[in-house]
């Protein structure tokens, strides 16, 4: 006699909202009330095959036994399932059938579960999880195994039928969270889903500060827009099963999946599904939350996985610490710490995604690849929580970094597709350059095109010449750098140290701001570094004897390393920057007196005093040696554009010279010794 099958729910603390109404003499006003999303259901059944011979593990293929067994019991749920995924002892190559039946027990046909790599755990050892799949109300379910699997349990979800807590409404409930309607997009609300318009570039702000008597009035730094996102709060996310256990790390790559959840058709309830991938998660595999750290439906809604931290009124969800380091999630093993996931609600082996999905995959991709500095199109060292360094793309699918077929053979081949969008989005947010300063050795700054001076120091008695300037990632300030290291800061530039005080082996020759405006290195001739604020030091040449003196440098997009360049194109790399080539070992005509980071630091550009231009895993746009212009007063510094398309190359005269998407803007030559042109800083 088969034994019944046992259905026993995992234990879980539940929750009952009540609100009391008050009588008064008078009602001033209705109380609006509205429901949250359905409470998630989800209990763990014995499916009744406990062992399979071992001979039929032969039989097993990826589509199912080839021999079907003899099926399990039928079980009856205690509630009606919207969703449902298997477990079981043994290997992910063993075979799991599954067929549902409603209250009418009219029987669906025999689907294979394959076993879900999303879900492997580090460490290993474990149990094996099925793909989630939706169950459509089912409350019948019969189980037949091939292979190794033992004992066999139905995780059953019901995230659609359960009860609703009644809540005084503080805001328009989202349609999507609470399963009102599917094709909805959320409403704006308290809790975050606004809809910020076009998703090209951030809405600009205005920051005004005071120079002197001058008040001015800047534009921030564009940056891609986040997108709309439904918040835990909306989607349903019952809290009270997660656990606080949070890891961050710096964001380094973004990975692709998709949740295989329907295969059948359309989702009629995306939040529903959100709601049971949590579940299955957190009480079907032991997660401390859901383990993607956003969803995507086919709607083009973008949902907030893991949790990171509680926002402030009016926040939209980033799902980093107040450091932008992101909350480490649980989607690729071993990968990740350093990376953020993201699924696309669906089954993409046999159908692509929609349009409005992929569109929002490119909106998000572009924010978190904008805010982290990542490019998108190349292929960085990533090392992994078992130590081991791999090369892969920045922005990847699961499979490139794992066993699997994730995101599905149809999704995964539009990736390189998808990568050119997220570029051309993050290129386009920050647009052409629109303004520019030259700052010059007496201490005067030369505004071009929509850029105001902030400040200088004319006719000001100077310890030093003028040898460098910087700007704060706003554009509403920058720093003039003397030959001592003595600091002037305008705008919203602040003070954080100088080298003016102290006696110095060597002058100082040029500055580097970090990324975040709260800090600066300073780089004296023999290669001496002096980190001030948030400015790390990495590294220097200051113990070397060196070939010729160093006369630049450059910090990581990141501001976690920088690079030294010698006059004779020698380059020193610390820290997080890279090695890509330089002039050291060849004879030049004149010698090299600037540097450029590529806009992801993934090369450079080198300028020598006559205007040649030295390229190095970069594009070369063009150089004034090229154009051999007669009487030429010699480069002092390049710049590259926002958009990394293009540069500037500036002479001691106060010429520019525009390449590539540089465009022109103006320019001062009458600038000459000992009042010459000594660099060159763009606008936001």
């Amino acid at each position: 006699m088969t034994p019944a099958p046992r259905w026993r729910a995992l234990p879980a603390a539940a929750r009952v909202g009540s609100v009391a109404a008050v009588a008064a003499f008078a009602v001033l006003a209705p109380i609006r009330m509205a429901q949250g999303a359905p409470k998630t259901r989800f209990a763990v059944v014995a499916s009744g095959v406990t062992s399979v011979a071992s001979d039929r593990l032969a039989a097993a293929s990826a589509t199912g036994p080839a021999v079907p067994p003899a099926p399990g019991p039928v079980v009856d749920s205690p509630f009606p399932l919207s969703h449902l995924g298997v477990r079981w002892a043994g290997s992910e190559a063993a075979v799991v059938d599954i067929r549902l039946a409603g209250p009418d027990r009219v029987w669906g046909p025999w689907r294979a579960l394959r076993a879900d790599h999303d879900l492997e755990s580090e460490g290993g050892g474990g149990p094996v999880l099925s793909e989630l799949i939706l169950a459509h109300g089912a409350t019948h379910a019969q189980v037949r195994a091939a292979g190794d699997a033992r004992n066999v349990e139905i995780l059953a979800i019901d995230a659609v039928h359960g009860p609703r807590v009644t809540r005084v409404a503080t805001g328009t409930p989202a349609g999507a969270a609470d399963g009102s309607s599917a094709d909805t997009p959320p409403s704006s609300g308290p809790d975050g889903g606004e809809d910020r318009g076009s998703d090209a570039a951030a809405s600009s702000t205005t920051t005004t500060i005071k120079a002197g008597t001058t008040t001015t009035t800047v534009k921030a730094k564009p940056a891609a827009a986040e997108p709309p996102i439904v918040t835990r709060k909306e989607w349903g996310a019952d809290e009270s099963i997660r656990k606080n256990n949070q890891k961050y790390a710096p964001i380094t790559k973004l990975f692709v999946h998709h949740t295989v959840t329907s295969p059948d058709g359309p989702d009629p309830d995306p939040a529903a599904t959100v709601r049971a991938i949590y579940a299955y998660h957190v009480q079907g595999n032991g997660w401390d939350d859901i383990g993607y750290n956003f969803l995507i439906d086919a709607q083009g809604r973008v949902y907030e996985g893991r949790w990171a931290r509680d926002y402030g009124p009016g926040e939209k969800p980033t799902g980093e610490d107040l450091d932008e380091n992101g909350v480490v999630g649980a989607h690729v093993l071993n990968h990740n710490a350093g990376s953020a996931g993201v699924a696309m609600l669906g089954d993409f082996s046999n159908g692509e995604p929609t349009a409005a999905a992929r569109d929002s995959l490119v909106k998000l991709m572009a924010w978190k690849a904008d805010r982290h500095n990542i490019d998108v199109m190349g292929h960085d060292p990533f090392t992994t929580s078992e130590g081991a360094v791999e090369y892969f793309p920045n922005l990847a699918g699961h499979r490139d970094a794992g066993q699997t077929e994730c995101p599905g053979d149809r999704l995964y081949p539009l990736l390189p597709d998808i990568r050119e969008r997220v570029a051309s989005l993050v290129t386009a947010v920050h647009g052409p350059t629109t303004g520019y300063w030259t700052a010059t050795a007496d201490g005067r700054v030369l505004p071009f095109g929509d850029v105001q001076s902030l400040g200088s120091m004319a006719g000001a008695a100077l310890s030093g010449a003028i040898v460098g300037m910087a700007p704060t990632p706003s554009g509403a300030g920058y720093w003039l750098l003397g030959s001592d290291g003595g600091i002037f800061s305008f705008g919203d530039a602040r003070f954080y140290g100088s080298t003016g005080g102290i006696k110095l082996n060597k002058p100082v020759v040029r500055m580097a701001p970090t990324p975040t405006g709260k800090g600066y290195w300073l780089v004296a001739s023999d290669g001496g570094i002096f980190s001030f604020g948030d400015a790390r030091f990495y590294g220097s040449t200051g113990s070397l004897k060196l070939n010729r003196p160093v006369v630049g440098m450059a910090s990581t997009p990141l501001g976690k390393g920088y690079w030294l360049v010698a006059s004779d194109g020698g380059i020193f790399a610390y820290g997080d920057a890279g090695f890509f080539g330089s002039t050291g070992s060849l004879r030049l005509n004149k010698p090299v007196v600037s540097m450029a980071p590529s806009l992801f630091g993934k090369g450079y550009w080198l300028v020598a005093s006559d205007g040649g231009l030295f390229a190095f895993d970069v594009p070369y746009f063009g150089s004034v040696a090229a154009a051999k212009p007669a009487n030429y007063a010699g480069a002092v510094q390049m710049r590259t554009t926002s958009t990394g398309k293009g540069y500037y190359i500036a002479d001691a005269n106060g010429g520019i010279a525009p390449f590539g998407d540089a465009t022109f803007l103006g320019a001062d030559t009458s600038q000459r010794a000992p009042k010459a042109a000594v660099d060159l800083v763009l606008g936001p």
